[in-house]
Order: structure tokens, then C-alpha cells, then sequence
């Protein structure tokens, strides 16, 4: 677990395909972690030789160094997903099948990120502001739950509640701290229904 701080170059679409249906959702996110760790991650630091040898396999690499990774580049990569969150999106919405990549990426680091952890990213000046990593990986998964549902919110809920839910309440049961943040996950990713809140209610009561 992340306990708190330690002491390439490329682009969305940079070589690939014209065709915007071969883009996978492994592609725009290993882009996307990968060009931000070679851009912010020092040489000094002590795990740019394991980043540098892991880069044809960097979400791979994201996640078993995970807790390695200082706390500035994990702040830095969820603000660079949260920017870029229509990429997902776009890729998400055309192939449900990559939801359940995601929504393990983004369980794996609520289950690994302390909520009391709090950075400002790598980025220099005194105007930058203090935030919960934990709240900004929170508040990106939500982002993209509610874009995602927006483009299907049939195969949103149904993968939603086949996939992801059971370990989002693992975690919550397992961690106080975590819970009233993931409390507004569990609804992000269904429609804004009496029924389908029924159905989620439904769920989480045969679970706990």
C-alpha cells in the first residue's frame, strides 16, 4: 500500500493505425503512462532502470511497482487520465470487452493507495494545491463511469455489476477510510434510476 511519499516521448495516436477501430484501450493507456513517466520520471530516481527495461510492457510494469512509484507520478499519470478521459472513452464505448481491463487497472490502485496520501504531482510553482491522490483516482473512475454510460448504459451497468462491483466492496469493507469516497463509485457506472439504484442495492446487500 501507498503509505506516503518516498524519497520516451510519444502521444495519443503517435504510429498508430489510421484505423481508429484497431486502437485498444491497452494501447491508449500505456501511452498514456508511459509518456508521462518518461517525460516526468528522473534518472535519479531508483526506479527508472526497472521503468526503462519494462517499457514495451509499462502498465504491467505500473502495476507490479506500483507502490514503488513515487507519489508525484502517480498523481501526475491519473491527472494525465483525467485529462485525457474521451481517449478511454472512445476506445471503451466501441469494445465493452476492454471495460473490465479498466475497471481492474483502476481497482488495483484504490486497493493500493492510501486515502490519506496527498501530493501536488511533479509540476513546479507554489500555486499548486495539495490533493488526495486517493480522491483524484476516485474522482477519475467516476469521470469515466459517467462518460461511459452516457455512450451505453445497458452494457455499462450489466459489466459493471458483473465485474467491478464485488471487489469495490471488498475494498470498502476491508477499509473504513475508503469508504464514503467509493460510496459514490457504485453509482456512477448505472443509470440514475430508481430500478437500476434497486438493482445495485440488490447487489451489495447479497454481498455483505
Amino acid at each position: 500500500m501507498r503509505h506516503g511519499k518516498k524519497d520516451a516521448k510519444g502521444g495519443f495516436g503517435a504510429g498508430a493505425d489510421d484505423d481508429n477501430d484497431e486502437i485498444t484501450f491497452e494501447y491508449v493507456l500505456s501511452d498514456l503512462i508511459g509518456s508521462t513517466l518518461a517525460n516526468k520520471m528522473g534518472k535519479n530516481d531508483p526506479e527508472y532502470k526497472n521503468f526503462k527495461e519494462s517499457f514495451d510492457h509499462v502498465i504491467q510494469y505500473f502495476l507490479d511497482r506500483y507502490n514503488y512509484i513515487s507519489d508525484e507520478l502517480i498523481f501526475d499519470i491519473f491527472t494525465e487520465i483525467n485529462e485525457k478521459s474521451a481517449d478511454i472513452v472512445n476506445v471503451i464505448s466501441r469494445n465493452m470487452m476492454d471495460f473490465c481491463e479498466l475497471t481492474d487497472f483502476f481497482i488495483n490502485a484504490l486497493k493500493n493507495t492510501n486515502p490519506l496520501v496527498t501530493s501536488t504531482g511533479s509540476t513546479d510553482g507554489d500555486n499548486s494545491e495539495e490533493k488526495s491522490i486517493f480522491k483524484l483516482i476516485v474522482e477519475t473512475f467516476s469521470k469515466l463511469g459517467n462518460s461511459i454510460l452516457n455512450e451505453d448504459p445497458m452494457q455499462t451497468e450489466i459489466y459493471f455489476l458483473e465485474y467491478a462491483l464485488d471487489e469495490l466492496l471488498e475494498i470498502m469493507c476491508e477499509n473504513d477510510f475508503k469508504r464514503n469516497e467509493l460510496g459514490i463509485v457504485l453509482y456512477t457506472f448505472c443509470p440514475n434510476t430508481s430500478n437500476a439504484h434497486l438493482r445495485v442495492l440488490s447487489r451489495i446487500k447479497s454481498k455483505i
